[in-house]
């Protein structure tokens, strides 16, 4: 299923000068001002998610208490604005899930430099590994017509593809978002060969074509996870109930976490849902500006609600 991924990330012009494939808020509700940015071609936005990034410092360190900490910390907050919060009807819905997701660049990071991402999901059945992974290539770090025109495609010719706009808090406190394409398969580390710009491109050509030699070896940045999806929000407006997520990640294995994550997100044709956007990004300010002091990320606003800034070491930029 697609969602659609709202991140609080940067502050308009005036208080701030973002980058040109960011969109900012802060005269106007966001999902209005993307919406005039992107025309016609905002159709075709098919899912949104709302981020949150969470400090492991200031929660309980054993993951499962955490899960349920941070669970209840916003489900308040979600109730003090009259959205309700259901928990999946099973045994433990907070018990945690390993889930990798190792990403592949270059030493100096030359793929995120050109705007793509590379990024394998590690499930475990059992305590092992899967034999396949979702391979996902993603287009990002640039305006939106760049975005959403990337040639992503497959080797297969089965090239389905997302476009997501992912919502989170950045510099000064504003709602922001930025919108990635997105282009997935199942495969082996065996398909990976010697893991070189070559080898993935002979399963996602549009690596061939970025500018980097076919020999460029890349290297794994791994995100060792734990998570759940615990349950639900009902977001007025959204299609359906909202699924919750939180995730934590280290980047060695067995240590402890760098950075957690409290998401939720919808899928749909991005002009129908005004009354959802509208709804989420209310609930999200929310959640960080009454819970970022308490569980926020220590300078949570200059990665944007973005787990993968954060594992990366990559700031927004401010220009």
């Amino acid at each position: 299923m697609k969602k659609i991924i709202i991140s609080l990330t940067l502050a308009t012009a005036a208080a701030y000068l973002a980058p040109a494939y960011f969109s900012s808020a802060l005269a106007e509700d966001l999902y209005a001002r993307s919406s005039k940015e992107w025309g016609d071609q905002a159709a075709k936005v098919d899912g949104r998610e709302y981020k949150f990034l969470v400090d492991p410092a200031k929660i309980d360190p054993d993951r499962e208490k955490s899960f349920r900490q941070v669970w209840a910390l916003t489900k308040e907050v979600f109730n003090q604005q009259g959205l309700t919060v259901q928990e999946k009807d099973k045994k433990n819905p907070f018990k945690p899930k390993r889930q990798d997701k190792v990403f592949y660049d270059t030493p100096n990071m030359d793929l995120w430099k050109k705007g793509y991402i590379i990024r394998a999901t590690v499930k475990y059945d059992d305590g092992k590994p899967e034999p396949k992974m979702k391979t996902v290539v993603k287009r990002i770090n640039a305006p939106f017509d760049v975005v959403n025109s990337a040639p992503l495609t497959r080797a297969d010719n089965k090239n389905k593809t997302e476009l997501e706009d992912n919502v989170g808090v950045g510099y000064g406190g504003k709602l922001n978002s930025y919108v990635e394409k997105a282009i997935q398969n199942k495969l082996t580390k065996a398909q990976y060969g010697k893991m070189t710009i070559g080898d993935f491109g002979k399963e996602f050509p549009v690596l061939l074509n970025i500018g980097l030699p076919p020999e460029t070896q890349l290297i794994e940045y791994a995100g060792y996870g734990q998570r759940v999806k615990p349950g639900f929000v009902n977001i007025p407006g959204a299609p359906e109930p909202s699924e919750i997520s939180m995730e934590c990640w280290s980047e060695k294995e067995g240590a402890k976490p760098l950075v957690c994550d409290f998401t939720f997100g919808y899928e749909g044709d991005f002009n129908s849902l005004a009354e959802a956007h509208k709804n989420g990004e209310k609930a999200l300010l929310n959640i960080y500006n009454k819970l970022n002091d308490k569980i926020g990320l220590l300078n949570a606003e200059q990665y944007g609600g973005s787990k993968v800034r954060t594992r990366f070491h990559q700031p927004l930029p401010k220009e």
